[in-house]
């Protein structure tokens, strides 16, 4: 799940492929914990607020780190080759496999994008708008007060522009480190603290994650719409929570190996697994919508399971069957004389 869709290349960066598969396997896991799978809830609650709490704003920091060449080049044409026309495909296999199983949604839209699909949406809409906003200098700080302004709005923009505008933050601190290598992450004392960050972080959504709301991790709601009585006290969370994401790029990138493992390739076909497994997931709480297990120790089998899932959706097997549908082959050339935009 970075900028582009990952093709092999002679030399790549092992450390971020071994955090990019760190946080699939995360994303995985996490909704499998969000389905309804045991009878005592809060547990399971809590061990998925505390995948949310990172996963997906430290997977939007690292597209960032890896968009700046595009950005930076104004690729636009390879933005919908390698973005929109995958999101258009995946986007339109959701609402087939949606209506097929009849489940309800406020409306079938390109614009709004069907359960994890917002991702590809969003960073298309990045690529697109970023090589103009990045001229204005206070970009980034004025983006971080758009982000706190939108979770007050009275009602979430439409669609998948909600997330747009919060994630924007995530997707240019990327952007603007790009060129700092933060070895201080890979000393053997960074590593430590980094375990231990997560072993707090793990222990304290166990003890106290039941009265924290799901809504303010997934960043797609506002405030106005979390039912609470105290929306000062809500709004304090989301803040600590939006802070708190930015600390857990550095902790992510001190326990993710920097050699080549033999999970690596994960991260470098992570958007395979990113891409499937959504289907999966809905197949899956479709078909079994109330048979929740019997146990702690099924629940915890259960989850585990995303393991295996996720080192066979990046396999190449699979890879080969879904690649028409993940990497279509786009004449880029002929795509870019008929695009409006052009490169510069």
């Amino acid at each position: 799940m970075t900028q582009t869709i990952a093709k092999p290349q002679t030399a790549r960066d092992s450390w971020y492929d071994n955090a990019k598969a760190i946080l699939i396997l995360s994303v995985v896991i996490g909704h499998l914990a969000t389905g309804d799978i045991s009878p005592e809830r809060d547990w399971v609650n809590s061990f998925g607020k505390f995948i949310y709490f990172f996963h997906m704003p430290v997977f939007m920091m690292i597209s960032g780190r890896f968009s700046r060449g595009r950005v930076d080049r104004k690729e636009y044409g390879k933005a919908v080759v390698h973005l929109l026309i995958p999101y258009l495909i995946l986007q339109t296999g959701m609402i087939l496999l949606y209506s097929a199983m009849d489940i309800k949604t406020s409306g079938f839209s390109y614009l709004s994008p069907l359960f994890g699909l917002w991702y590809l949406f969003v960073l298309f809409l990045y690529s697109v708008i970023s090589p103009q906003l990045c001229r204005f200098r206070f970009l980034f700080p004025v983006s971080i007060l758009a982000a706190i302004a939108a979770a007050f709005l009275p009602s979430p923009l439409f669609g998948g522009f909600q997330r747009a505008v919060m994630f924007y933050p995530f997707f240019l601190f990327g952007y603007y480190t790009s060129s700092c290598s933060f070895v201080f992450c890979k000393k053997v004392w960074f590593r430590c603290i980094s375990i231990l960050f997560f072993a707090a972080l793990l222990l304290f959504m166990m003890f106290f994650g039941t009265s924290l709301r799901m809504d303010l991790f997934t960043l797609k709601t506002v405030i106005a719409d979390i039912d609470g009585s105290n929306h000062w006290l809500i709004a304090l969370e989301y803040l600590l929570h939006y802070a708190g994401s930015f600390v857990c790029f550095f902790a992510i990138m001190g326990i993710s190996p920097t050699r080549k493992t033999f999970f690596s390739y994960v991260g470098v076909y992570s958007v395979y697994v990113y891409a499937l497994h959504l289907f999966f997931i809905v197949w899956l709480r479709y078909v079994t919508p109330a048979i929740p297990l019997p146990g702690k120790g099924w629940v915890l089998l259960y989850l585990a399971a995303g393991i295996p899932l996720t080192l066979l959706l990046a396999s190449k097997p699979v890879r080969r069957i879904f690649r028409p549908f993940i990497e279509p082959k786009v004449n880029f050339q002929r795509l870019l004389e008929t695009l409006p935009l052009k490169q510069k």
